[in-house]
């Protein structure tokens, strides 16, 4: 009788190796995802750190412009990144700034380009608080005067642009909140005469007319200066914006009669705080004006490493060489009004030669005894 011989393979070695090498395979994929997501977090902080070198870089770039400003008041516009940036020779104006940076940050950061208006086709004023006010000179170039003036506006905060029913109602402060509603604009307007004498104050108050804008659906798009009485309350059309640099109510004053040297207009809103742009047309040519001695727009790019910001700011240039200098909400530099209450206001009153009467409603409000 013949044996035969049968041996069983134990394969439980070579599953080791798969389940091991399936655990590899794992972990590396594992560690690989990880040194990407660690990779991606340096990268971002990296550039989070270059962006605001160069948002910084940037800010600084308008600080120097400002100071160039100040000290070289009749400066023109600059066009050009040539202008104010370059080695020359000469050195442009601002190169000596813009290599200060350079040398600081061990050459990763520098100025680009600095650009600057001295003469804007437009004055911007934003988050004017209610009843505050900002007063603006406007005024041309040598030779040339105003056609007209627009003056647009809308709420500072986009989610008051609801417009009033039909009508001119003055509803009260916590109506006009709820119903979101943009605010009211008061424009006086002060006209400065160019008959070659100094105009007393009397003259100014004379000239002076002060219109309430109400906002409307269906309200006009024009006022004329001299036709329109003064303490006027007109309503102002508030069409849909065109595009996001449009405000959503606006008025243009005309027919500002002759003889007008340049203008003061005072700017309040009521209601609500107001972001507010004047605009204009001149003569000669019924160009758009250019507005002399208000505002300087300041652009500046600077780049740290890759990363690459650009800044423009709009500059109060109306004491810049001792000129007249704009009134801004912020310098409390006027009395808004001579008396302003909400509640009652009670006078103690002297008065000879005659009966005095109140209501009586006022007289146990005040404690008047009469």
């Amino acid at each position: 009788m013949t044996r035969r011989n049968t041996s069983i393979g134990n394969q439980s070695g070579m599953a080791s190796i798969v389940v091991v090498s399936i655990l590899v395979i794992i972990l590396a994929l594992i560690s690989l995802g990880f040194a990407r997501l660690m990779d991606r977090a340096i990268s971002n902080s990296l550039a989070s750190q270059l962006g605001s070198a160069a948002y910084y870089a940037a800010r600084s770039g308008i600080n120097d412009a400002i100071a160039y400003l100040a000290a070289n008041p009749t400066a023109p516009s600059a066009n050009s990144c040539e202008d104010l940036l370059g080695t020359g020779p000469p050195p442009a104006p601002l190169q000596s700034a813009a290599d200060a940076i350079s040398q600081a940050s061990g050459g990763v950061t520098e100025y680009t380009c600095i650009l600057m208006e001295r003469q804007p086709t437009s004055l911007n004023y934003q988050k004017i608080p209610p009843f505050k006010s900002q007063v603006v000179r406007l005024s041309t170039p040598a030779g040339s005067s105003f056609v007209n003036f627009t003056v647009s506006w809308q709420s500072s905060n986009r989610g008051y642009d609801q417009l009033p029913g039909s009508g001119e109602v003055l509803y009260q402060q916590t109506q006009w909140a709820n119903n979101r509603y943009e605010p009211v604009l008061r424009l006086t307007v002060y006209p400065i005469d160019n008959d070659g004498d100094n105009d007393s104050l009397a003259d100014v108050a004379s000239n002076a007319k002060t219109f309430f804008l109400y906002p409307s659906s269906s309200g006009g798009g024009q006022l004329q200066f001299v036709a329109t009485a003064d303490g006027t309350l007109r309503n102002v059309s508030c069409p849909a914006p065109s595009s996001a640099n449009d405000y959503h109510c606006r008025v243009t004053i005309g027919n500002l009669g002759g003889n007008r040297s340049y203008f003061f207009v005072r700017l309040t809103p009521l209601y609500q705080q107001a972001d507010i742009k004047i605009e204009g047309v001149m003569n000669p040519g019924n160009n758009p004006a250019r507005f002399t001695d208000a505002q300087s727009v300041i652009d500046v790019t600077a780049k740290s490493n890759t990363s690459v910001r650009r800044l423009a700011a709009r500059v109060d240039t109306s004491s810049i060489g001792g000129g007249l200098v704009n009134i801004s909400p912020r310098d409390d530099a006027m009395p808004e009004n001579a008396i302003r209450t909400a509640g009652v206001l009670c006078k103690r009153l002297d008065v000879t030669g005659g009966a005095v009467s109140s209501e009586a409603a006022w007289r146990a409000l005040c404690n008047l005894s009469i």
